[in-house]
């Protein structure tokens, strides 16, 4: 082995640490060429200032590996004591010489073959590594997760924006076609009395001009002789107050404003709450791709759904969930879905070849007794009891009950999820509350 001088750097007098050889072959640390290096035009040796113009710095790989292997013995010789450790102090936990054992700064110690501890750190170490490497995989699927979610998210957005677009776009339809009929009515009713109107203007128009001929009849009579105007008298006097008579007017020549204008915002109110369809929002509002239907294959709510799922209100222990199914299919699984990562296990009941059995993670598949055929089930999960019931959503009957176990129901390391599952082509419908 070589002594420590030979393994010195000349210019930092150091252990060499990535070393290199230059074309006068002598070697350096590369950090302590590249300082000597700094801002110089010229590249020259440290030691004999021989100047050359390659720019390669090759590494010197046989020396390193000299280096590295000398700085493990050193490492694994006592400092003390020039001797190799081979055992480990368990009051001072540090490795020591057998010469350290009977020094008095051990006095009274434990000490145990330096094999034996390194045997148990390395086990203790690879069991923390592997729950480390299992927090990495869960952080991995959490960080997919949350991906997933990011982009449903911007898919929630979307159909948010179509929906209320086109729900705006109805109203505004209505209100539209509420505005033209309306003013189609006002204009309509203007026309027929403006005509109405027109024809007592003309009216009028020839009485004032059969009028004024006789008032200048009379008046030319009224100079003529006495005979003349007796004789005309009474014919003169019949015509002028005949057209002196009033003109009768038709009663309301105006338009209907009480009509068009009285109660005018609640009249539209009512139209438009007859004609715009409304239903109630189901239990599974949350992702509108499962709030209607559950089709062919396997699905389930994520936690965020559930916690929202029963008309606002969290999943917590106090609370009890109750959901709806209507099961018309010829085959299918629903229950309660609970996931500790990477595993999963579910509750519930199935209908399998005209038979209805309990599956459960414990006991498998048990035959269950229906007297009429499910059309609707409800589930009510109490959370507090940890019971899980099974109804018949239309005799109110129960057909199955469930005791989960406490810790299935411990929330801050478990997720819990409404679960449905179908191999039919008809599919499962959520139910409105």
């Amino acid at each position: 082995m070589a002594s420590s001088e030979d393994l010195t750097c000349p210019a930092c007098c150091s252990i060499f640490e990535d070393p290199v050889m230059l074309p006068c072959s002598h070697s350096f640390c590369r950090s302590c060429v590249e300082k000597w290096w700094n801002g110089k035009d010229v590249r020259s040796c440290p030691v004999c200032r021989v100047e050359y113009r390659s720019m390669a710095v090759p590494s010197n790989l046989a020396l390193r590996n000299v280096c590295e292997a000398f700085i493990m013995e050193t490492e694994a010789k006592c400092r003390l004591h020039d001797e190799k450790l081979k055992l480990f102090c368990l009051d001072h936990q540090q490795p020591v010489c057998l010469v350290c054992k009977d020094a008095k700064i051990h006095a009274n110690h434990k000490f145990s073959p330096i094999g034996e501890v390194a045997k148990d750190q390395r086990e203790d170490l690879q069991k923390d590594l592997q729950a480390a490497q299992v927090r990495l995989k869960e952080l991995s699927w959490r960080k997919d997760t949350f991906s997933k979610q990011a982009e449903h998210l911007k898919r929630q957005r979307c159909q948010a924006e179509s929906d209320i677009k086109k729900t705006f776009k109805q109203l505004q339809d209505v209100l539209q076609t509420e505005e033209e009929a309306r003013l189609s009515a006002v204009r309509e009713e203007e026309q027929q009395k403006s005509q109405i109107t027109k024809e007592k203007i003309e009216e009028l128009s020839r009485d004032m001009k059969a009028l004024s001929d006789v008032i200048k009849s009379t008046e030319k009579q009224l100079t003529a002789d006495n005979i003349s105007f007796m004789n005309n008298y009474k014919n003169m006097k019949t015509r002028v107050q005949r057209l002196s008579e009033e003109s009768k007017l038709l009663p309301g020549p105006l338009l209907d404003m009480d009509k068009h204008l009285d109660k005018l915002t609640f009249t539209v109110w009512e139209k438009m709450n007859k004609l715009l369809f409304h239903s109630p929002k189901l239990l599974l509002n949350i992702n509108p791709a499962l709030n209607q239907k559950i089709t062919r294959g396997e699905h389930h709510l994520d936690s965020q759904e559930f916690d929202q799922l029963f008309a606002g209100m969290p999943a917590s222990l106090e609370v009890k969930h109750v959901w709806n199914i209507e099961v018309l299919n010829k085959d299918w699984e629903v229950g309660v879905l609970i996931k500790e990562f990477p595993k999963a296990f579910k509750y519930g009941i199935r209908f399998r070849y005209g038979k209805y059995q309990r599956f459960n993670p414990q006991g498998g598949l048990f035959g269950l007794h229906v007297k009429e055929k499910l059309q609707r089930i409800r589930f009510c999960l109490d959370a507090d009891k940890g019971r899980l019931s099974v109804h018949d959503h239309l005799t109110n009957n129960e057909v199955d009950t469930y005791d989960i176990p406490d810790d299935w129901l411990d929330f801050s390391k478990k997720q819990l999820y409404p679960y449905c599952s179908t191999n039919d082509h008809n599919p499962l419908k959520m139910l409105p509350k």
